[in-house]
């Protein structure tokens, strides 16, 4: 069996923060043993998480890291040019070693209202 970590990039305080904290537990993960390390885009949802982003932040992953695979859990490829989803994950592959997991889906569900008191 192996185990991998996934993280919706998110805490409090600044996007920066949140972006630093995450290659620091990708490190974690691998120095851990895990298998993989996942990182989920959210668009314009701090509640949810704050990477728009993947490849860039999983770019920097992979040059902390040498063995553990990176995933994107996942793009919304509803909202991405396919051509430059294509382009940006086949760039990152090759900088990583061939590492990259690619998880692609149609977005995620809108967050539910808060329920009233």
């Amino acid at each position: 069996m192996e185990l991998g970590s996934l993280t919706h990039v998110g805490r409090p305080g600044s996007p920066r923060d949140a972006y630093r904290d995450t290659l620091e537990l990708a490190v974690a993960a691998e120095a851990a043993g895990f298998a993989s390390f996942w990182v989920a885009q959210h668009h314009a949802s701090e509640a949810q998480g704050c990477l728009p982003s993947p490849f860039v932040l999983l770019a920097a992953v992979a040059q902390a890291t040498s063995r553990i695979r990176l995933g994107t859990g996942v793009v919304a490829a509803a909202l991405e040019d396919p051509l430059r989803l294509a382009e940006d994950a086949a760039v990152l592959d090759a900088l990583s070693g061939e590492r990259l997991e690619l998880g692609v889906g149609a977005g995620s569900t809108p967050p539910r209202p808060a329920a009233s008191a």
